[in-house]
């Protein structure tokens, strides 16, 4: 007997019933399963432009379905949750050649270390950790926003960035440094920390590290310019700068400035950036213009360039820092990216800008939410946590999103501790972990 899976069935109506209703719709082939003795699951969510079915459908009808109706087939995705090794906050990972190499921080949230560890995809054990910072207690976790940031390059190497600690040697500025390295394949281990952040100052959110895979790395951090501008250091004044390496992070060119005047930075909110296939890239950032406007703006530039174009996302009068972070991910069609806005959390896709919804509809504030694509499904899987804020934990939150699903279910799990954030990646094209 041919087996069964479940998947989500569903067909737009756009003011048509026989898509929905007609001969060879979507009740004409149910109705045809259940005559043919096929076990159905009808979901009772019907929204004013979709009909959603849930169904368990064998291989053999399900490229009719399709055919017939056109509808959109996804199959449904199972997530799966653990806690971060040894206690740990603020998880990073990514993927590669089948490994998923993970990156936290553990110790004293004032003075942390980072570790490294790597299982395979699909589960089992992760490895012994390896600290990747070369002075002890070279990293803070205070405010969610500081953590480590990761990004895999060109033969497997890892670029590591974060905020250092008051115990590491503060900039001639006075500032907190920005700190980078890298891993050595042959050698194992990281590289000795160096700080990035040159004569930039008062650093505070947290910076992000890009790599195309082929020797280009960006590290992206926002500061207070080298010399004190009339008016003061206030958020309006904030910049984000740009540091380019051509050779895998050996060496980097000069501080660049790439936000447009004018714009601000939320002090004390992480940004994140990202390359594309093409050398294209984005920068997604919380401004600070008046003081008060904090929605969040998308820095891009093209294939071959450094000059950055500015574009606003979306709008958040708030007279005070969120202490947010936010996440870009590069989807089988065009980035995504996720963010926070007035407590909730927001997705677009990057290559329509008019494609964008709000997640969570809880009254506890959302922060921290991450994104994986699934690939094939044209699925994908956002996290957040719920409810955690300064020196409070909070809820693990998450749903599937899916196109033509307006309103995803929002599922919940208690237990994110203080200081923590979220990870999350694909095992398969059907199945999730969440890391908090």
């Amino acid at each position: 007997m041919s087996p069964f899976w479940a998947y989500e069935v569903r067909a737009l109506e756009e003011g048509s019933a026989s898509q929905v209703n007609g001969p060879g719709s979507l009740a004409a082939i149910l109705k045809c399963q259940m005559d043919m003795g096929i076990p159905l699951s009808v979901d009772p969510l019907v929204f004013p432009t979709l009909c959603s079915l849930r169904v368990l459908i064998g291989p053999s009808l399900l490229l009719g379905i399709i055919m017939a109706t056109g509808c959109l087939v996804t199959e449904a995705v199972d997530v799966r949750t653990e806690r971060v090794p040894e206690g740990g906050l603020q998880p990073v990972v990514v993927e590669n050649g089948g490994l998923v190499r993970l990156v936290y921080l553990t110790g004293d949230p004032k003075a942390a270390d980072i570790h490294h560890v790597e299982r395979k995809v699909g589960g089992g054990a992760w490895s012994p950790p390896r600290t990747v910072n070369s002075e002890p207690g070279a990293a803070v976790a205070l405010g969610s926003v500081r953590g480590p940031r990761l990004a895999l390059g060109g033969g497997g190497i890892l670029h590591v960035l974060w905020n250092g600690s008051s115990k590491t040697r503060p900039t001639t500025s006075g500032s907190a440094p920005l700190l980078y390295t890298r891993s050595m394949p042959r050698e194992g281990g990281f590289e000795v920390q160096r700080a990035l952040g040159e004569n930039t100052r008062h650093l505070d959110g947290g910076g992000a590290v890009a790599a195309d895979g082929r020797g280009t790395v960006w590290v992206v951090w926002h500061a207070a310019q080298p010399t004190p501008p009339v008016g003061g250091d206030d958020e309006t004044h904030r910049g984000v700068f740009l540091r380019v390496s051509r050779d895998e992070g050996l060496t980097f060119g000069p501080v660049r400035r790439i936000d447009p005047p004018g714009m601000g930075v939320c002090a004390c909110c992480g940004l994140d950036a990202g390359i594309g296939p093409d050398g294209s890239g984005w920068v997604l950032v919380r401004g600070a213009a008046g003081r008060s406007e904090r929605g969040m703006r998308l820095l891009t530039t093209r294939a071959g360039s450094l000059d950055f174009q500015s574009q606003t996302l979306d709008s958040w009068n708030l007279d005070q820092c969120p202490l947010s972070t936010c996440r870009l991910v590069q989807t089988p069609d065009s980035p995504s990216a996720v963010w926070i806005s007035k407590g909730r959390v927001q997705w677009a896709s990057l290559g329509a800008p008019n494609l964008r919804r709000t997640l969570s509809a809880s009254a506890r504030s959302a922060n921290h939410p991450v994104l994986v694509s699934l690939g094939r499904t044209g699925s994908a899987i956002v996290a957040w946590t719920e409810g955690t804020g300064w020196q409070r934990g909070g809820d693990l939150a998450w749903c599937t999103l899916q196109a033509g699903t307006p309103n995803p279910t929002v599922q919940r799990l208690p237990g994110v501790p203080v200081w923590g954030a979220v990870a999350a990646w694909a095992e398969s094209d059907s199945v999730v972990t969440l890391l908090y």
